[in-house]
């Protein structure tokens, strides 16, 4: 029993609340409530990339289909759709991981400083890739999308070569425009017209108009 000095303990109070904090939690503790599905997410994610990969890689892109790549790895429909939309989503992952290595692999060697020459980084830059493509499928997979020319716009989006010559065009205002006859004369022969005529023909037709011929007896 509480002496009259003593505050009783309420629920409002600093030493109820103190007992209620320190008392044994039950359950899942924070944060970890979705660390399973997570986890489970970026597995599926990633053994995605790798079957698609090893199809890019043998069979080509255009003879891979997402069907394909969920019949190999026994992937349900809706969990391939959530990660990827489409087989150039997984495609454009895999060119986007191979761009990087080949920027790490110049970083690498350009670090070196001066302490070796031009062609020794080259070296470098083309060892370290080759090294990596023979061991990395998805790598090599990468590396082979890139001359893919169905994605992102085809080969012209990434060489800047122009359009091809079936693509619509507007016609220039001349392009249509008929040719126009040939200047004649009154003889039914070619003669140029004033402005194709020299400054010394200009001259003399003046001069040959302005003066009447003169007659023969």
């Amino acid at each position: 029993m509480n002496s009259p000095n003593e505050p009783a303990l309420t629920p409002e109070s600093p030493e109820s609340t103190a007992t209620t904090r320190t008392s044994p939690r039950i359950g899942r503790a924070p944060g970890t409530k979705n660390s399973a599905p997570q986890a489970r997410a970026v597995r599926t994610r990633e053994a995605i990339i790798a079957v698609a990969a090893r199809h890019f890689d043998t069979d080509g892109y255009g003879q891979t289909s997402m069907n394909t790549i969920a019949h190999t790895g026994k992937f349900a429909k809706g969990a391939m759709y959530y990660h990827f939309p489409s087989k150039e989503a997984i495609a454009e992952h895999l060119i986007s991981d191979w761009k990087r290595t080949v920027n790490e692999s110049i970083s690498k060697a350009l670090a070196t400083g001066s302490s070796t020459t031009v062609g020794e980084k080259l070296t470098a830059i083309f060892t370290s890739l080759a090294h990596q493509i023979a061991e990395n499928t998805n790598l090599r997979a990468g590396m082979k999308l890139t001359l893919e020319p169905s994605i992102d716009n085809g080969a012209a989006s990434r060489t800047g070569s122009t359009p091809s010559a079936t693509s619509s065009k507007t016609p220039s205002p001349t392009e249509n425009s008929p040719t126009p006859p040939p200047h004649t004369d009154s003889h039914g022969t070619y003669a140029p017209a004033p402005s194709e005529q020299s400054p010394h023909q200009q001259r003399c037709e003046k001069t040959s108009t302005s003066q009447p011929a003169s007659q023969t007896w």
